[in-house]
């Protein structure tokens, strides 16, 4: 079982991701909805975030050894991959869009367990998070995702009207 240090790291980086998922599926939809420019925002917060991780980074040999914090990082690292993985498959046309997640994280899966990490109820949410959170850092917003099924809807109709015209 964990110690009560690992439990309480794991406890906030549980927090972190549930406050910025639901920071990513409320309160933004609601700021663009009042005419509000998130870009900007979402472009500042990501330096911040690159800058404190780079902080992170420096400082992190100083603190003493969380075993929690090791599994969070490779959760991280399979996490980058495996969402890579999916997008790439769905641009290829192996996957379809609404199969990306449930690939990424049986990449996610598949890589803790050879690596001999247990998935906990807690880190599954973890997990969870890390997905939407890497999604997210891609940079996909809802308009980018309507331009595209508009692109590819004007692509098929001249076909389609090729075939009726003949």
């Amino acid at each position: 079982m964990l110690e009560g240090n690992t439990l309480a790291v794991l406890t906030l980086v549980i927090g972190l991701v549930i406050g910025v998922v639901a920071t990513v599926g409320v309160v933004i939809p609601l700021l663009k909805k009042k005419g509000i420019d998130i870009e900007k925002y979402l472009n500042e917060a990501n330096d911040t975030v690159v800058k404190v991780d780079q902080v992170f980074d420096t400082i992190k040999p100083f603190l003493p050894q969380v075993p929690a914090l090791g599994i969070i990082d490779k959760v991280l690292e399979y996490t980058k991959l495996g969402v890579d993985k999916a997008e790439q498959l769905y641009h290829i046309g192996q996957i379809q869009a609404d199969q990306r997640k449930a690939e990424a994280k049986s990449f996610i899966l598949d890589a803790l367990k050879l690596a001999k990490i247990d998935v906990t109820p807690e880190l599954d949410k973890v997990i969870d998070g890390a997905i939407e959170a890497s999604v997210m850092a891609l940079g996909h917003t809802q308009q980018t995702a309507q331009a595209q099924v508009a692109a590819t809807t004007d692509t098929q109709t001249p076909a389609a009207q090729t075939t009726t015209q003949q």
